[in-house]
């Protein structure tokens, strides 16, 4: 049986010793108050790395801790189980933020675990915080001379449970929630993003420069999600009917005859991927509006919780207007928006597999570029990377700090290209030309069938992905022609 006393398993007993370091305390103690605290009260890019970077201290002294137990029997030297305990932890970070498939397993073995949604956001930004296992790695070499059980036992409770207690994850309707402020009569709504004030009827939306009280005001939600009336509070007689995902109609007589005003149209996959992109650390929950209404008091306008689609306005005189509020706003099945950002990710990995393959032309046509072998692994590994997040997500995430992390990757890409391409430009311009003209044909036809789909000319993405590869296989015919035309030409 092991103890917190002496023991002769020494790799035990230095991850008990590294998780009584003071460090270890503040990092288990932030994470704790991170995610249960700060992230509600200040949901950002900076709450949402701070989780990451506390976990990833304490983290490998509890793995380490479940090895040295697991190999007790063999002794092993405490530095190379320490060395595999903190592989095994970078190891299934990088797998559980960049690999869909390994991220889907958590995500649903948490929350069966919990019994609650929990997310766990895919997100390539996050890999930052592995720099939190460098000091970790550091106090693992040089642990404290404590050997104190009340206090181990604290440390190794607390560490567990700071693994454990995560906090539940917000689920995101879009815009679903009013509410009036009775000292104004001014309107507001609040997504897991941020609470918003509108003080003109519902037209334009501002996010809350200061905190308020959601108890203190009184909310207006629909109480039958299927389907629901509003009756008009200056004239009873006029009664809006509401169906989620459907329609709104209006009656002037109390219910007895309904005129449809508004229909619903379905949201396009383009127009899915777009709004599930948008949401930042919370789950998206894709329901399309009408999910509420409010009156204003101000202005009789009666305001439409749309969900992801922003809101709609009904002035008193019948006209129907969409007004976004932040980033929920309608956006159309042929908008050029869903074309930037629905593939954007598409458009990386096909500006990357075309600077792939101007790379390897410039291999084959020019034998001393051999330093190249080194580059094009790399970049391959990237490109493979891309396309196995395609798969399922096509979108790239919310958060500015992963859009830099595609962006980089593509930008180092590019500028490795560049130089073979100047190289090559400066010995054979006609070479040159043939090579950039043959990247250029791969990445357009290997992205164009995902423009076409975001803008909803290509139904289904699955269409989009075969025709993709379909043009990218004819680009990749092209190019060997050229390939061989330049080496004609060079003889």
């Amino acid at each position: 049986m092991i103890t917190f006393g002496e023991s002769s398993n020494l790799a035990f007993q230095r991850s008990l010793r590294c998780l009584q370091h003071p460090i270890s305390w503040m990092s288990i103690g932030l994470l704790l108050v991170n995610d249960h605290l700060l992230k509600g009260l200040f949901p950002g890019v900076i709450t949402g790395k701070l989780s990451d970077f506390a976990g990833l201290f304490f983290f490998p002294f509890l793995v380490a801790l479940g090895l040295a137990m697991l190999t007790s029997r063999w002794k092993l030297n405490p530095r190379r189980l320490g060395g595999l305990a903190f592989l095994v932890t970078g190891l299934l970070f990088v797998l559980i933020k960049v690999f869909p498939p390994i991220n889907l397993a958590a995500e649903t073995w948490l929350s069966a675990v919990y019994g609650r949604p929990i997310a766990v956001a895919p997100d390539p930004g996050d890999l930052l915080a592995l720099l939190a296992l460098v000091p970790a790695w550091r106090l693992w070499l040089c642990p404290p001379e404590v050997n104190r059980k009340r206090t181990a036992a604290l440390a190794l409770g607390m560490a567990s449970l700071a693994c454990l207690a995560t906090a539940p994850a917000m689920m995101d309707a879009g815009i679903y929630h009013f509410a009036v402020k009775p000292e104004d009569s001014s309107l507001v709504t609040w997504t897991c993003n941020g609470s918003y004030v509108s003080l003109d009827g519902g037209y334009t939306w501002a996010e809350q420069g200061e905190g308020w009280q959601a108890g203190e005001i009184e909310r207006s939600e629909p109480e039958i999600p299927t389907q629901w009336d509003l009756a008009d509070p200056n004239d009873s007689r006029v009664v809006y009917r509401f169906v989620p995902g459907q329609s709104i109609s209006r009656s002037q007589d109390g219910g007895l005859a309904w005129e449809e005003e508004f229909r619903s149209t379905p949201l396009t996959e383009g127009q899915q991927d777009y709004y599930t992109s948008i949401t930042f650390a919370c789950i998206t929950t894709l329901q399309q509006g009408p999910l509420n209404a409010v009156f204003d008091p101000k202005t009789q306008n009666l305001v439409i919780g749309m969900g992801h689609e922003g809101v709609l306005v009904r002035s008193p005189e019948g006209g129907y207007t969409w007004a976004a509020v932040d980033k929920y706003r309608q956006i159309g099945p042929h908008n050029p928006r869903l074309i930037a950002k629905a593939t954007l990710r598409e458009l990386l990995a096909a500006l990357s597999l075309g600077c792939c393959l101007v790379l390897v032309i410039g291999l084959i046509i020019n034998k001393r570029l051999g330093w190249l072998f080194l580059v094009i692994p790399v970049e391959l590994v990237y490109l493979v990377y891309l396309i196995i997040l395609q798969q399922n997500d096509s979108s790239i995430s919310a958060e500015p700090l992963t859009a830099i992390v595609h962006l980089g990757g593509t930008a180092v890409l590019c500028a490795v290209f560049l130089g073979v391409g100047l190289r090559l430009l400066r010995e054979s311009p006609r070479r040159a030309g043939r090579a950039v003209l043959a990247g250029g044909i791969t990445a357009a036809l290997n992205w164009l069938p995902y423009a076409l789909w975001s803008v909803n000319v290509i139904d289904v993405y699955g269409g989009a992905w075969l025709l993709s590869w379909a043009g990218t296989l004819i680009s990749f015919f092209i190019a060997w022609r050229l390939v061989r035309s330049a080496k004609t030409a060079q003889v």
